[in-house]
């Protein structure tokens, strides 16, 4: 019931005195009811009436605000302590990253070092050759597996990649990169087109890592007998990067592409740990520069890379060494 009781008491000397009982209603619902008790019998005229039920009103509108102020302050204190556990979580995945990445970086030199070693001997034989190569294809793939996990812990921490810009010759660091690759994918066909040089105002090790990265992804994501076309053009506007394979197109929003952890669905196996495009990204961003990718049936997919003049080049400076 939320109808307010008036109730004048008993008759006679001694008798209970009068009560009200009143409903305490906020917000349509009634959340209690109050009772004020007067030791005397009496009537209740109508302006005592009015003031009692404005009184009851008040307090419910009271009550109903301290239950709303305390439902409010524990869901600031959940919302805290999720926080709290939540960057206590992302805290300890990068140091884990980094610590894993640091750790692995000295055997996968070894290996890499070991495999030079056995490929200079004279007497192995073709299948040898071949278990070798795929040995030193995993080795680099890991390589940047790890590079890529210890500069997505950087970005997790700094928010952008430092670089080193200096003038640096674009054109031969993608030969150098591409020919790296070539000489672990000995099967592939990786053809470069560029001009003599393209002098831009670059992190030279950081724009081998963004071509290394394109023509990885490229090799692993298209189709084993397609070839992979690297071009490099130089302008008054910058400097173009091209890399390109055949085969389907990428299914999908095309942007999505770029977030960490973001495999492809072609992937023939988990040798990526979905970071390389988003370190693409992330790198030419420090660049002040751009990546974009078109992937149709008709014209497989290209990645292409834009550098800025070197006159509009901005960077973040890498720390001194």
């Amino acid at each position: 019931e939320r109808r307010p009781l008036f109730l004048e008491g008993g008759a006679g000397a001694g008798g209970p005195g009068a009560l009200a009982a009143l409903p305490l209603v906020a917000g349509g619902d009634a959340i209690g009811a109050m009772g004020i008790a007067f030791d005397d019998r009496r009537a209740f005229d109508e302006d005592e009436r009015a003031f009692l039920l404005a009184f009851a009103h008040h307090c419910a509108q009271a009550l109903d605000r301290a239950r709303l102020f305390e439902a409010e302050r524990q869901a600031r204190l959940e919302a805290q302590r999720a926080e709290e556990a939540t960057r206590r979580a992302l805290d300890m995945r990068d140091r884990l990253m980094g610590i894993v990445g640091h750790d692995l970086r000295t055997p996968l030199a070894a290996i890499r070092m070991s495999l030079g070693l056995l490929f200079r001997r004279d007497d192995l034989r073709p299948d040898q050759a071949r278990a070798l190569a795929r040995i030193g294809s995993s080795a680099v793939r890991m390589t940047r597996i790890i590079r890529d996990l210890l500069d997505f812990s950087r970005l997790s921490s700094d928010g952008a990649l430092p670089v080193l810009l200096r003038p640096s010759d674009v054109a031969a660091v993608v030969r150098r990169t591409v020919a790296e690759l070539q000489a672990v994918h000995p099967e592939r066909d990786i053809a470069v087109h560029a001009p003599r040089s393209a002098i831009a105002r670059v992190d030279p090790d950081r724009i081998g890592q963004v071509v290394s990265n394109l023509v990885g992804n490229a090799l692993q994501h298209g189709p084993p007998e397609a070839s992979v076309r690297v071009t490099v053009e130089a302008g008054d506007g910058g400097v173009l990067i091209g890399v390109h394979n055949g085969g389907p197109a990428i299914r999908g929003d095309l942007s999505e592409l770029f977030d960490p952890f973001r495999r492809g669905a072609a992937a023939r196996d988990a040798g990526s740990a979905g970071l390389g495009l988003y370190i693409v990204r992330e790198v030419l961003r420090a660049h002040g520069g751009s990546v974009s990718v078109v992937s149709t049936d008709e014209e497989g997919t290209t990645f292409t890379v834009r550098l800025p003049a070197p006159s509009a080049t901005t960077g973040r400076p890498a720390p001194e060494r």
